[in-house]
């Protein structure tokens, strides 16, 4: 098994099940790694007792650990135990041989430790079957719909590799509570959507609005803001989950999907990308006065709802599983 290095550059990507070796150089951080209520978690005596990974990156999203936070419990998303910046202990990690060996500290690395997900990733897989399709993209898309409808994050970044499979060992609910209409589905599988790297938060805290610095007003351009974060929005991510499950599907159901999915996009694409940019625009506007989190709060209920519908109206063409 391989010890814990960090990686160098931005192509390096691993997820590592951890050994004794480093254990003790972990827990040099106990003290320091700090989690919500201010409840410490003394890392090496829960990876001896729990089954988990470490993913190991280079670079790191500074909102990584509160998107963890809001995301737990929530179906198809990662548990993640703790996050761990390395460069914000660099002294200590540059002496200890089990987290790097670097000569200097030129590199940024995040430690993030999760909970076991015992079925790979659908990278894995050479194809797979209709049944098993219909049940990933409900799976995916009501987690979408439900992170949004909860934090107003989309991932932004759906693809294989990032999708992990879980195998319980009965069937179990997953039950998703921040939809329009409330949903559940009963599964052995669930599949896990990973990596919130890329996750773009659209909470009053990250949406560029108008504001007055010392007296003087900062306007933005509302439009040029609204097109910046086009590419964002959960319709779009929606998209790139069916497009990228599609591709996995044999070449004779693949042609029915596709057939199935550009009918439908051709109904209902540019009107779903209208309302989403009409929406955004409305609630960036409202970020100038006093009741951010109304608006927050509207926009989010606005973007699930016909988001939950156009779900409905892509599994009522091709069935639910």
């Amino acid at each position: 098994m391989t010890d814990l290095k960090c990686p160098y550059d931005d192509t390096i990507k691993n997820y590592i099940i951890p050994t004794k070796s480093w254990l003790e150089a972990l827990n040099q951080l106990d003290t320091m790694q700090e989690i919500s209520m201010n409840k410490k978690i003394i890392l090496g005596r829960m990876i001896e007792k729990e089954n988990v990974i470490v993913k190991v990156t280079n670079g790191k999203n500074k909102n990584l650990r509160d998107i963890n936070m809001m995301i737990k419990g929530l179906p198809n998303m990662v548990y993640a135990y703790c996050v761990v910046f390395c460069n914000d202990y660099l002294s200590l990690i540059l002496q200890n041989k089990y987290f790097c060996s670097a000569k200097d500290s030129k590199y940024k690395v995040t430690l993030e430790i999760i909970k076991y997900y015992n079925g790979g990733s659908l990278l894995g897989l050479k194809t797979i079957s209709f049944e098993k399709f219909k049940l990933i993209l409900c799976q995916l898309i009501l987690a979408q719909i439900n992170l949004f409808g909860k934090t107003g994050v989309t991932h932004c970044d759906v693809h294989l590799s990032n999708v992990l499979i879980n195998k319980h060992s009965k069937e179990i609910d997953l039950t998703y509570s921040y939809l329009p209409e409330p949903q559940t589905i009963k599964s052995k599988y669930e599949f896990i959507l990973s990596d919130y790297d890329k996750c773009v938060s659209f909470s009053p805290d990250n949406i560029p609005h108008d504001e007055v610095i010392d007296g003087n007003l900062i306007a933005i351009n509302i439009l040029e803001e609204a097109d910046d974060l086009s590419q964002s929005t959960l319709f779009m991510n929606i998209l790139r989950t069916i497009n990228m499950l599609v591709g996995k599907l044999d070449d004779k159901i693949k042609e029915k999907i596709v057939k199935i999915n550009n009918e439908l996009l051709m109904k209902n694409e540019a009107d779903m990308i209208k309302k989403e940019s009409k929406y955004l625009i409305n609630y960036i506007g409202k970020l100038n006065g006093e009741n951010k989190l109304e608006a927050f709060k509207e926009y989010k209920s606005r973007v699930i709802k016909i988001n939950f519908e156009y779900y409905k109206k892509l599994m009522e063409l091709i069935g639910l599983p």
